[in-house]
């Protein structure tokens, strides 16, 4: 199910007294980590899975751009029913993701590389597991590149150039682009919190944990899931069984405000899709929760 977009600033500043907190993006280079990513996901009427990575996150300066991606993935704990996530991870770890030193996302690199470590798992697999290797080789690079801009939003540029107050709340109501689909935007409620000032974890300097919760306009996730799922290639009948939708993105970050360096990023998904009027009676309605985390252990923190 396609992912809301994250709003991609608030644009709001605190009052100078209060416990205020400036974010600004300024990654060092050779900005690295040992990365622990963890996924579990309930769907109503399916079992429980649980998928946990670990991989090293590696980042560049190069004149006005940053660039970074994760390398390396392995496997250190999947569910039987999570099979399918081997053939991404050689892919994801060719991604580069390209900002600009001022944290605004470009462009993501290395997709065309990525689905062809795809097809290469397709052509020496076994003819029964051939048929979902060709499913995920034909949505890999909207798959990709939907979650690189996302991720990022949630990471830097959601936050980066804001100045909010430690327990204050904010809300903001605007359209947001959606990566996947050019053109394409979606109206977004908007509800955020810097929730506490806390030691960043392993130590070496002083952390924040915010908070955002998104929620997009219902006829605007219908419209866009629809283009999504038509552009995908499914056929129209694929489509024509989804009825009233709702969902919504939360984001919990540990963060260094000054820089923007990520120590915890906390990402939930919740769907819901209803069947459509005319759908068969026994038709049922879809409910999902995916809750992603990625844990950074820095050995040391290079210097601005």
């Amino acid at each position: 199910m396609l992912g809301l977009p994250l709003t991609v600033a608030l644009g709001l500043s605190a009052t100078p007294a209060a416990d205020s907190v400036s974010f600004r993006f300024a990654w060092p280079d050779g900005l690295s980590a040992d990365v622990e990513y963890g996924r579990s996901r309930e769907q109503a009427g399916r079992p429980s899975s649980v998928l946990r990575l670990r991989g090293r996150f590696v980042s560049q300066v190069r004149g006005d751009e940053v660039r970074f991606g994760f390398r390396g993935w392995r496997n250190v704990g999947l569910d039987a029913g999570e099979a399918s996530i081997d053939p991404l991870l050689d892919a994801v770890g060719l991604i580069t993701t390209v900002v600009t030193r001022a944290g605004a996302y470009v462009r993501v690199e290395g997709i065309e590389d990525a689905v062809e470590a795809i097809r290469a798992k397709t052509r020496g697999a076994p003819v029964e597991a051939r048929p979902m290797l060709e499913r995920l080789e034909r949505v890999a690079p909207a798959m990709l590149a939907k979650e690189a801009s996302e991720f990022w939003s949630g990471l830097v540029q959601f936050w980066e150039g804001n100045d909010l107050i430690v327990g204050d709340d904010y809300q903001s109501n605007s359209r947001a682009p959606v990566g996947a689909l050019p053109g394409e935007s979606v109206h977004l409620h908007t509800y955020v919190m810097v929730k506490r000032r806390l030691p960043c974890p392993g130590g070496g300097g002083q952390c924040v944990e915010v908070w955002m919760r998104s929620q997009a306009d219902a006829d605007d996730i219908e419209r866009v899931t629809r283009r999504f799922v038509s552009e995908l290639g499914f056929q129209p009948q694929v489509t024509a069984t989804l009825g009233e939708m709702a969902g919504s993105t939360e984001v919990t970050l540990v963060t260094e405000p000054g820089r923007l360096v990520p120590h915890r990023l906390t990402r939930t998904r919740a769907v819901r899709v209803a069947p459509a009027a005319d759908a068969p009676k026994d038709a049922k309605s879809v409910e999902r929760r995916d809750e992603s985390t990625w844990s950074f252990r820095y050995s040391a923190v290079p210097a601005r």
